[in-house]
C-alpha cells in the first residue's frame, strides 16, 4: 500500500498536480444564477492555481478557491476545497467544465471534466419606481430588470402613451429598460405604467403599476429667535399646516421629515422638508388643502413628534396670517418666534 501511494506522489511530482471533482456529479441540472459552487480536491506540491474553461474557453470572472492554497502549495496530502465559479456566463443547455490545477513551473496533471445542464425561466420586473406614490417628483425614472441566461426583449408604456420598445438583447447578467418620465407638468393623479418582456424561448411576462402625481407644499428655509427647548437640548421646531376656520391640523413636519438639523435660534437653516398628513403620516399634497384656508403653526415639540398631536408641553412659537393653499409661498415671517420661513408649492424632486 505505500509502495502504490508512493508511485503516486512520484507520478504527481512529474506530471504535476491532479484534481478531481467531488461535487456536483455530471448532468447536474443548474436552474440558479450566480455562484455554482464545485467541490475539488488537489493532489500535488507546489501547487500554483486551478484553472477552469467551459466549452474549451476560459471563464469571463475566474473562480475563487475556498479556503484558498496553503502557504508554497503543498497539496501533497491532499487540499480539499470549493471553487466558487459566477455562472452567468452559461446560457441554457448543457456545457462542458473541465477542471486543472497547475503548479508553479506550470505542469498539471489534466483536466478533470464535467457536464452540466442549465436551465432558467425569466423573471421580469419594474425596478424604478419603489414606490407608487410619486407625489412632489417632477422626474420619475421608470426602469425594469430582468436576468436571464438568454435574450429579452421589452416593451414599456407610460400613461396610455405608444410602447417604447428594446430590441433583444443579452440578459445573462441582467438587461432592463430606462426612461426618464417628466412629471413636471402631468395632472394630479394615478398615471398607469406597464411593460411587456418576452424571452429567446418564447415565454412572456407582463407587469404594471399606477403611479400617483401631484404638487406638494414643503418648507425651504427657516430661522426661529427668542425660543430654548424646556428639556435643555437641542431645538425641535415643527411647522403644522392648519384650518384657519375649523382649526383642524391637516398636516406637519419636524425631525422625521427634515427639520432635524434645526437645532438653536438665530441661526438661517437651509433645509428640505416635506409635510406629511395628520391623520396617517402620509405625504401631504395640495388636494388635501383644497377649498380651505391655510394658517402656519410653528411650535417647540417636547411632547408627541410629527405627526403626533401638538400636546400639553410643546412650547407654541406663532402663528401666521391665513392664506389660500397655493399663496403659502407668500408667508415668509415673521410672526412669534419665526424670524423668517420659506414655504414652497410644488414638485421639487427627482425620483
Amino acid at each position: 500500500m505505500r509502495s502504490f501511494a508512493l508511485l503516486v506522489l512520484i507520478i504527481a511530482a512529474c506530471d504535476g498536480p491532479h484534481l478531481t471533482i467531488q461535487a456536483p456529479t455530471a448532468e447536474t441540472v443548474i436552474d440558479h444564477h450566480g455562484d455554482v459552487p464545485i467541490d475539488v480536491t488537489i493532489t500535488g506540491d507546489h501547487v500554483a492555481r486551478v484553472e477552469l474553461l467551459i466549452d474549451g474557453l476560459p471563464t469571463m470572472f475566474p473562480p475563487a478557491l475556498e479556503p484558498p492554497l496553503p502557504d508554497k502549495g503543498d497539496c501533497s496530502n491532499g487540499c480539499t476545497g470549493t471553487l466558487h465559479w459566477l455562472s452567468d456566463e452559461a446560457t441554457i443547455g448543457a456545457h462542458e467544465l473541465s477542471l486543472a490545477a497547475y503548479d508553479t513551473g506550470g505542469k498539471t496533471g489534466g483536466a478533470a471534466p464535467l457536464a452540466l445542464v442549465f436551465q432558467d425561466h425569466l423573471a421580469a420586473a419594474f425596478a424604478r419606481p419603489t414606490a407608487e406614490d410619486q407625489r412632489g417628483a417632477a422626474l420619475v425614472t421608470v426602469e425594469t430588470a430582468a436576468q436571464y441566461r438568454g435574450d429579452v426583449s421589452w416593451d414599456l408604456t407610460i400613461d396610455g402613451g405608444a410602447p417604447m420598445s428594446s430590441p433583444s438583447k443579452d440578459c445573462r447578467f441582467g438587461c432592463g429598460l430606462e426612461v426618464a418620465w417628466d412629471t413636471s407638468t402631468t395632472a394630479a393623479g394615478a398615471h398607469p405604467i406597464g411593460f411587456h418582456a418576452a424571452d429567446d424561448a418564447g415565454e412572456t411576462i407582463d407587469g404594471a403599476m399606477s403611479i400617483t402625481l401631484g404638487d406638494i407644499p414643503w418648507a425651504s428655509a427657516i430661522e426661529v429667535h427668542g425660543v430654548t427647548d424646556n428639556l435643555g437640548d437641542n431645538l425641535e421646531v415643527e411647522l403644522h399646516l392648519e384650518d384657519a376656520t375649523t382649526g383642524a391640523d391637516l398636516g406637519c413636519t419636524g425631525q422625521s421629515q427634515g427639520m432635524e438639523q434645526v437645532d438653536d435660534d438665530d441661526i438661517p437653516y437651509t433645509i428640505d422638508a416635506r409635510f406629511v398628513r395628520r391623520s396617517d403620516g402620509a405625504l401631504l399634497d395640495m388636494n388635501d388643502l383644497a377649498g380651505r384656508t391655510i394658517r402656519v403653526h410653528a411650535i417647540e415639540d417636547d411632547d408627541d413628534p410629527c405627526p403626533g398631536n401638538i400636546g400639553s408641553f410643546d412650547d407654541d412659537m406663532g402663528t401666521s396670517a391665513s392664506v389660500a393653499p397655493g399663496n403659502l409661498p407668500s408667508v415668509t415671517g415673521p410672526f412669534g418666534n419665526v424670524t423668517s420661513v420659506t414655504l414652497n408649492v410644488g414638485r421639487p424632486y427627482q425620483n
